[in-house]
């Protein structure tokens, strides 16, 4: 079947669904009693999903179709909504029986709700790009973002010309704040007592560079007696510690897998490293300072506004792993210099991310929203 017919045929599906909820409506097919489930409803509803979905599945050609239209395309396919709204309208107006509204305003939940999954699901890297921007122009009311780097990066990829408000991430700091960690210091430490401790906490995805970590940790051990705690889990993980076996650095790389008291871990800690190659934000970067750990990290995404450079941790450019080294071996061998940046990365988090200063910023979007 041709790309004409395949759209001749889309065409004449979507007005026989039409032609036939509409007479449903007229014959009061769309009547439930009272304590049960609206079944008929469901039925017009789900039918043209369910359709589409087996045709994609089992049709080779079809599926071919659907993944080569054009954005532009698909975009215009979901006008024929307007005459469900059309429906609505006409329905509160009196014009119309209400009856003749329900097979739209269903078909719209069910729509607005699977359209996101479709999208992700069938369409190309260019097409899921198209339905992100519909989705924030057209159901939203306010986009915010954790990092004016995010809010920079969304409106430069996506094209969306409209206000981001940038709301940064937050912490409880009363939860997050460094208390002793002696015996798990010395846990992590093991036959090496007065090592000091490097940590790096991620998910261990590609783009947060985990292998850089353990290269900034083999140059700082060049010149410092150090161990190294790498806490969480993810699919870089396995490849990372066959390097650490075949390094013979079992005693000195502890792999700690998810950690539930993340303050704990940070408390018996010396220094963070985060060389990721993207963070929007950084919250990994601000848990650290919060426990008063100096921090040394790539200088990408939202870090920059996390992170004062020289005053809170050190920022690198993303690839100099030597420089990085470097900046740690100084805050290593200098106790009282380590010691001033953690307190004055613990003092920024609490001047400026606690709970009780953003959450505010929150709830104050919602008084304009409700106000609006």
């Amino acid at each position: 079947m041709t790309t004409t017919r395949y759209a001749r045929l889309t065409a004449w599906l979507i007005a026989a669904w039409f032609a036939i909820s509409f007479t449903a409506s007229a014959l009061h097919l769309f009547v439930t009693p009272p304590g049960r489930p609206p079944l008929p409803i469901l039925v017009a509803v789900l039918l043209p999903i369910t359709l589409f979905t087996g045709w994609y599945l089992r049709s080779n050609k079809f599926r071919s179709y659907v993944l080569l239209l054009s954005p532009r395309i698909v975009t215009i396919l979901h006008a024929w909504r307007i005459a469900g709204f059309v429906f609505l309208v006409l329905a509160t107006y009196g014009i119309l029986p209400r009856l003749f509204a329900l097979p739209a305003g269903w078909g719209d939940i069910t729509i607005g709700i699977t359209a996101p999954f479709v999208a992700y699901t069938l369409a190309t890297p260019s097409h899921r790009r198209v339905f992100i921007v519909w989705h924030l122009l057209g159901i939203t009311d306010l986009v915010t973002a954790v990092s004016a780097s995010l809010r920079d990066d969304t409106i430069r990829s996506l094209g969306i010309a409209r206000e981001i408000r940038v709301i940064p991430n937050f912490l409880d700091c009363e939860e997050w704040q460094r208390r002793p960690a002696a015996a798990l210091r010395r846990e992590i430490c093991g036959p090496h007592a007065n090592a000091r401790v490097l940590i790096h906490v991620s998910n261990f995805r590609p783009v947060k560079r985990v292998d850089a970590v353990l290269d900034v940790f083999l140059r700082v051990r060049e010149r410092v007696d150090a161990v190294l705690a790498m806490v969480g889990d993810g699919p870089d993980r396995e490849p990372l510690e066959r390097r650490v076996e075949a390094l013979g650095l079992r005693d000195r790389v502890r792999f700690a897998g998810e950690q539930h008291d993340l303050v704990a871990w940070l408390s018996a800690a010396d220094l963070f490293l985060l060389p990721s190659a993207q963070e929007s934000f950084g919250l990994a970067a601000l848990e650290a300072m919060a426990c008063e750990l100096p921090v040394v990290a790539a200088r990408v995404g939202g870090l920059p506004e996390a992170v004062e450079d020289g005053a809170t941790g050190y920022l690198c450019a993303l690839d100099a792993v030597d420089v990085m080294a470097a900046r740690a071996i100084d805050l290593l061998t200098d106790e009282a210099h380590r010691v001033r940046i953690g307190r004055a990365g613990a003092t920024r988090v609490r001047a400026h991310f606690c709970t009780e200063d953003i959450v505010p910023l929150y709830e104050q979007c919602y008084r304009e929203l409700a106000g609006a």
